[in-house]
Order: structure tokens, then sequence, then C-alpha cells
């Protein structure tokens, strides 16, 4: 059985709080949500934060704000289950809440948010295993390694970058275009910690 390491759970009650909690770790922390993609990583040893801060039940990253006319505002803690259910989503973009749907099993999207899914890492056959079984391998580029295994000539990660703490705070729907065959969907990305994640933010190819 693969077991978490030893970390310290915070539990913030508001935003500032949250990145009062990331400022005072010193950066050796993680912003988790619904924790899917985070907590096998810890398990596995991709990830150890010494701290995890729970931004699940911050009331501004659940919101659902807006209208047909002018889009909709998608808070980054929105579960997925709960997108797929919410009234306004289905009455004014029915295929966000379908798409949804379609992510996954129900047990994940019940625990599964927007900002979780637009951030979680990048998957890899060599990077996705166990503590020991990357060891006997030398580990990769992306963690602890300096070969990419996928294409070992490279001297790049194919799957970077890694992904660090929930960085984004909303997800941005707007209206349909005029010939109403599609939807201009815009996401954002806000850091509340600095260096290595504004960083990402940066070195994202898309």
């Amino acid at each position: 059985m693969l077991r978490l390491p030893v970390f310290t759970f915070l539990t913030p009650k508001t935003i500032d709080e949250a990145i009062g909690m990331m400022v005072d770790a010193g950066g050796d922390a993680s912003f988790v949500a619904g924790g899917t993609d985070l907590f096998p990583n810890m398990k596995r040893r991709q990830q150890t934060p010494r701290t995890v801060i729970s931004v699940l039940s911050l009331p501004e990253l659940r919101a659902v704000r807006g209208n047909a006319t002018e889009g909709l505002t998608l808070g980054a803690g929105v579960l997925l289950s709960d997108l797929c259910a919410d009234p306004l989503v289905t009455a004014t973009f029915p295929v966000v809440a379908r798409t949804a749907r379609l992510i996954s099993t129900p047990l994940l999207r019940n625990m599964s948010t927007i900002g979780g899914n637009l951030l979680i890492d990048t998957r890899c056959d060599y990077y996705d295993q166990t503590y020991e079984w990357r060891k006997s391998i030398h580990f990769c580029l992306k963690k602890d390694g300096d070969t990419c295994w996928v294409a070992p000539g490279s001297s790049t990660c194919s799957s970077w970058p890694p992904r660090s703490a929930s960085r984004s705070r909303s997800v941005t729907t707007r209206p349909a275009r005029a010939s109403g065959t599609r939807s201009n969907i815009a996401y954002s990305r806000s850091s509340a910690s600095t260096g290595a994640a504004n960083r990402w933010s940066a070195s994202r190819p898309w």
C-alpha cells in the first residue's frame, strides 16, 4: 500500500488567508482542492510538499456567475459534478455541462474541480510510477533524473512543465459567436506563490 508522506494540512477561510499560508510556508507547499491528482502524486513521491493548503471550501472559488448575454464566470473550485447539474450552466451554456459530464467517472467528478482539471499534471508512463519503479530506471528528466525516457536524445522533458499548487482562479465562458456554431471559452491563471509558479505559467506552450 502506498502511503502519503507526513505533511501539515491547513484549511484557510479566505483567499487572502490561503495566500498568507503559502507565503509563510516558504514555497514548500501546495494548494489542493479535490486532491484527485495531488494526493496520488504525493503517494508516489512525485510531489512532496511539507504543507498542503486546502482551498476546496473557499466560497469565492465555488461561485458560478453570469448570464447568457454576458457569459459565465466559473470559479476554479467548482466541482465537475456541480457544473454538470448547475441550472444556470445547463440553461445558458449546456455544452459546458455536457462536456464536464464526459470527464472521468462519477466518483472523480464528485471531487474534481475545474481548476484542478485545467492544471492537471501531464501524464507520462515513465513519470507516473512509484518511487521505487522510477528509482530502478534512474528516475527521469522531469524529476530527480537527467534523461527523458520518452525521447532519450532530447535535452527537454516531453511532459514538461510540472504542475504545482492550483493557480487557477476562474474560468470565463463567453457567449457564442454570431454563427452560433461554437462558444469562445477562455481561462485565466493566477498564482499565490512566486518564482517557479510564475515561470511555469510563462513557459506553458499554449
